[in-house]
């Protein structure tokens, strides 16, 4: 299966969430554990039949997907312990890692699509998978666990079949010179703390209150005030700004051209990059709201929205941020993080015995911000991963310590 020149520049991370069942009393003893395992492996087996490229393998050099039924990998593991504990908040993040299967480096042999099963002394279980970014974006990645739920609880016949089209509309380019991104932010070795944060409607409301902005939206009201910290947090160690570009994923579905279906699968995204001139910009939080906004309401982003929006003008759309993304990088005159927004995106799903009481990311390996929503909608968690030191005055500020748990 040929991948887009989106997937092509995709990160070569994994996509991790762990989603949590608490016992009742259909699961709460180990023969109905055992029964539950065996509907998830088979319903995951008919799932890959439509998701099929998930079992193949990703070949970077002929920028394609060999959808040669390698397969995924599915794990079971023993868990003594109780899943309240965690779902009471005792826990370190640390401890969730591992719920997933081990990290992959990047090869031709490795696994697309990884999952692991964890089994409770309680009854509980924990589902921690992991998708290869290279071929599905957060909401790819939502579509496909919707689909594997719905499998599982009513039957294959009842998924819709996902489109695969991508690769075709926007095929790979092999000559895109000096935009390779470097390793560094992704291998840094340096020590990452990750820390959740939530923000309640409360917290929120009160925040759009003060900056008297009404359009900004809960998710930006967020980044803003995140990003503000964060750069708090950069000045605090080294002593004065640094200009910062923002990278912020942006979902393209229901924007790009209109040939492109709505349940296409793969990454479908383009960045919006908001900058902090550490010699211009002020440090209010309004600041920061407004330009979060101004990004946002980029007419270039309007644009995808026309019937006139041809390849080209794609083409540039997508690769122009990336481009700047990658320069930013090499020349190391500015930092440069990636915040991502995951709200909205259903993922509170239901294999037949009711939805996760929560959904969890993890600690990560690099810097970065990931958005979830709770299960009722009504708070955003940020997980926020920060080197060591820069988390310790992260917390120092006064907008985290006042408007979040």
């Amino acid at each position: 299966m040929k991948v887009s020149f989106i997937d092509q520049h995709a990160p070569p991370v994994y996509m991790p969430f762990i989603f949590y069942y608490p016992a009742n009393d259909n699961n709460n003893n180990k023969p109905q554990n055992i029964v539950t395992i065996n509907l998830l492996q088979k319903s995951l087996s008919e799932i890959l039949t439509l998701y099929y490229p998930l079992a193949g393998r990703y070949d970077s050099e002929n920028a394609l997907v060999n959808c040669n039924d390698e397969g995924v990998e599915f794990i079971e593991a023993k868990v003594d312990g109780q899943l309240s504990r965690i779902l009471n908040g005792e826990f370190e993040t640390d401890l969730l890692n591992k719920f997933l299967p081990n990290g992959y480096a990047e090869s031709a042999t490795s696994p697309l699509l990884a999952t692991q099963i964890n089994m409770f002394n309680c009854g509980g279980l924990a589902i921690g998978i992991c998708m290869s970014h290279r071929i599905a974006d957060g909401f790819a990645f939502s579509t496909f666990i919707n689909a594997w739920a719905k499998s599982c609880r009513l039957g294959l016949n009842e998924v819709s079949s996902p489109s695969f089209e991508l690769g075709i509309f926007f095929p790979p380019v092999r000559d895109l010179p000096n935009i390779e991104a470097p390793a560094a932010p992704l291998k840094s070795g340096l020590k990452i703390v990750t820390k959740r944060f939530l923000f309640d409607g409360k917290a929120i409301t009160k925040l759009k209150a003060e900056v008297d902005d009404r359009q900004v939206t809960r998710v930006q009201m967020v980044i803003a005030l995140i990003w503000k910290a964060h750069i708090s947090a950069l000045r605090a160690k080294r002593g004065h700004l640094r200009d910062f570009l923002l990278m912020l994923p942006m979902n393209l579905r229901g924007k790009a051209v209109p040939r492109v279906s709505e349940n296409c699968y793969g990454n479908l995204y383009k960045f919006t990059n908001p900058r902090f001139n550490a010699d211009e910009s002020k440090m209010e939080l309004h600041n920061f709201v407004d330009l979060i906004g101004n990004a946002f309401r980029n007419p270039s982003l309007d644009s995808a929205k026309t019937d006139e929006f041809g390849d080209d003008d794609f083409f540039s759309a997508v690769i122009d941020p990336y481009k700047e993304y990658c320069e930013e990088l090499n020349k190391d005159e500015a930092d440069v993080c990636t915040y991502t927004s995951c709200c909205r995106f259903p993922i509170y799903v239901d294999f037949g015995w009711g939805k996760p009481a929560w959904v969890s990311g993890i600690r990560m390996s690099f810097e970065t911000v990931i958005l979830l929503d709770n299960k009722k909608g009504n708070t955003i968690e940020a997980w926020v991963s920060l080197e060591e030191e820069n988390m310790f005055h992260f917390l120092q500020d006064p907008y985290i310590s006042r408007n979040c748990t």
